[in-house]
């Protein structure tokens, strides 16, 4: 136990125990601190120059002072569309139908250019104002906008009594439009058809073959009640452009008539093989097995030729 307690003590010993190179080292460098220590005070106190805030003040007090939020908010900044909303007042109202005016109307009217062309896409893609308080759901469309320009709101059809307003538009006469020769033109001439709309309504057309009443306009996409209560007034239906189907022929473009199921051309044919052509309306309802509602809108388009 002794030995190894000795021998623990020496190598401690041995551990903290420097050679003569090793002194001389360690004293060179602590004199070398001790310079860079003293070089660095007579640095501070004796050779560095103190700084002269004298002319820094002077020309601070020459700049002008800034309104942050003002220069950064300078293009395109929401004070400055405050502004212009706030400037919305100085335009002179008239009476209108936001199912017709155009896009210098709006702009009259106060509305910036992104707000009328929200308006009319939404005209465009079938959207329509049955009432003034359909206005107020256009999401660009304020709150202070909608209560300035409900008053002057007057939409074709209605009987809504309107304020006086300084300047009154002038009266839009519609011209009468016939649904089976109208172009896409014409029917954006009607209050509530747009591009779109009257796309829709050409297309159902050419599918059907034509039109036979107004009532069918109801089978178009996004073509409302609340519209063709506001249009009929101004439509005809001129039924000799109609394409008429010989059932005793079908051919494949007549097959996909909306009103004729897909299994029709072989129930047609099946029956034209056990009974011969076809000549009567009760024939064909025989042939067809459609419902009553069904076969009757299919009736006027049918023409018996062999």
């Amino acid at each position: 136990m002794r030995h190894s307690a000795n021998k623990w003590i020496q190598a401690i010993k041995d551990y903290f125990t420097y050679t003569a190179s090793e002194k001389r080292g360690i004293i060179i460098l602590a004199i070398i601190l001790m310079l860079l220590i003293v070089g660095n005070y007579c640095f501070t106190f004796y050779v560095r120059q103190p700084i002269d805030f004298v002319a820094f003040e002077a020309e601070l007090k020459q700049l002008q002072p800034v309104d942050i939020k003002t220069e950064y908010f300078k293009k395109d900044s929401v004070i400055d569309k405050t502004t212009k909303f706030s400037n919305e007042n100085s335009h002179t109202l008239f009476q209108f139908d936001p199912n017709t005016i155009d896009l210098q109307a709006w702009l009259a009217l106060g509305l910036t250019q992104k707000q009328a062309q929200v308006i009319l896409k939404y005209r465009a893609k079938g959207g329509y104002f049955a009432t003034p308080k359909d206005f107020k759901k256009i999401f660009v469309i304020t709150e202070n906008q909608h209560n300035r320009l409900a008053p002057y709101i007057k939409i074709a059809g209605t009987n809504r009594d309107t304020v006086n307003s300084p300047i009154k538009q002038p009266e839009y006469k519609i011209k009468p439009v016939d649904i089976n020769t109208a172009s896409a033109q014409q029917l954006e001439s009607l209050p509530g058809v747009g591009e779109y709309l009257a796309k829709n309504i050409i297309t159902y057309r050419q599918k059907l073959g034509g039109y036979f009443a107004t009532n069918q306009l109801l089978e178009v996409y996004l073509f409302s009640d609340s519209l063709l209560n506001v249009v009929q007034k101004h439509l005809l239906v001129d039924t000799q452009y109609v394409n008429y189907i010989n059932i005793n022929s079908i051919n494949q473009q007549e097959l996909r008539h909306p009103y004729l199921p897909v299994a029709a051309k072989n129930r047609v044919n099946a029956y034209i093989k056990m009974n011969g052509q076809i000549d009567d309306y009760t024939k064909l309802y025989n042939a067809l097995q459609l419902d009553d509602v069904s076969f009757n809108k299919l009736k006027p388009y049918i023409k018996f030729k062999y």
